[in-house]
């Protein structure tokens, strides 16, 4: 499988255009070799016993765990497809249904005021009290209770007052200042060994639980599609498949970047333009006698405006 994988990922690229007209300029993703065509996937009667099952390409990449492949941009943009011609609609039209069924049972559970059980279950008043037993055992008293004990203060649970403070009060604690030492030493190293392992066996857990969760993710689009594909009916299908799509470049974050890159060029060249200079130079009370300045002339403009079309 790894020269399918190889070949595979050469015909994706291929598929790939860049398209730069004078009306638009992005790139044109092209589906002919993912897609089988539907007048073999919808025969009624088929000539072979050869089965066409839609999206037959991406289930085999999904069985193979060929999570490269599906993360092309060009089965990524495939999948994109298929989602906005049917699937949101499919999933809306699930969804609708289940909240036909789910807001009439909440307003019952809101609503509806519980009895009182009159069963095995239903305890009514009658209390129960618990005793509580206090276990005089010392956690330190044998080589297996230190190794528990151990191990729990390694989690976490150091239990200070009963095990230190209180035997160190009531002047029980044999060696005190080798005891509160070595306390202290644990406490500041193991947590922190302890800490940097959990940490380094995280880091390595992230890489494989990510693409593990993408190659899921893929897989269960790829199911989704498959299945609303054999009940959807031929003329629905021919009517919103596409062979090809070509997705426009963002023109205004490209404008936005070159806008801050001029910017940034200007200030290193030390460059002032004649609008910063007059905003540098105008204290604040000039700025806003000016508005006022302009907003009267723009009220009397109007005024003299609707004078003249009286006249007229």
């Amino acid at each position: 499988m790894g020269g399918y994988t190889q070949t595979m990922k050469v015909i994706l690229d291929t598929n790939l255009k860049c398209t730069d007209r004078l009306d638009e300029e992005g790139i044109e993703y092209n589906f002919k070799y993912l897609q089988c065509p539907l007048s073999l996937t919808k025969k009624v009667t088929p000539t072979q016993d050869v089965v066409y099952e839609p999206l037959t390409i991406l289930n085999v990449m999904v069985q193979h765990n060929r999570i490269e492949l599906l993360n092309h941009p060009v089965c990524k943009e495939y999948l994109l497809m298929k989602w906005c011609a049917y699937g949101f609609r499919a999933h809306m039209m699930n969804l609708g249904s289940y909240c036909l069924g789910l807001i009439p049972m909440t307003f019952l559970v809101v609503k509806i005021k519980p009895g009182l059980a009159f069963n095995s279950t239903g305890i009514i008043n009658e209390t129960t009290d618990h005793l509580e037993t206090v276990d005089t055992l010392d956690a330190f008293s044998s080589p297996l209770l230190s190794l528990i004990q151990t191990f729990t203060m390694m989690l976490g649970d150091i239990n200070y007052r009963d095990a230190f403070l209180e035997p160190l009060l009531k002047k029980e604690l044999a060696y005190p200042i080798l005891t509160f030492g070595q306390l202290i030493l644990f406490t500041m190293f193991v947590p922190i060994v302890l800490m940097n392992l959990l940490i380094g066996l995280a880091v390595g857990d992230i890489a494989e639980v990510q693409k593990h969760a993408s190659l899921k993710r893929s897989a269960m689009q790829v199911e989704l599609h498959t299945n609303l594909e054999k009940k959807l009916p031929l003329w629905y299908l021919r009517k919103v498949d596409q062979k090809s799509t070509i997705v426009l470049k963002d023109l205004t974050s490209l404008l936005e970047k070159q806008h801050e890159l001029i910017k940034l060029i200007i200030q290193k060249m030390e460059i002032i333009s004649e609008t910063e200079d007059e905003d540098n130079h105008c204290s604040f009370q000039d700025k806003f006698k000016k508005e006022r300045l302009e907003q009267m002339q723009s009220k009397w403009n109007f005024v003299l405006n609707a004078v003249k079309t009286k006249t007229h």
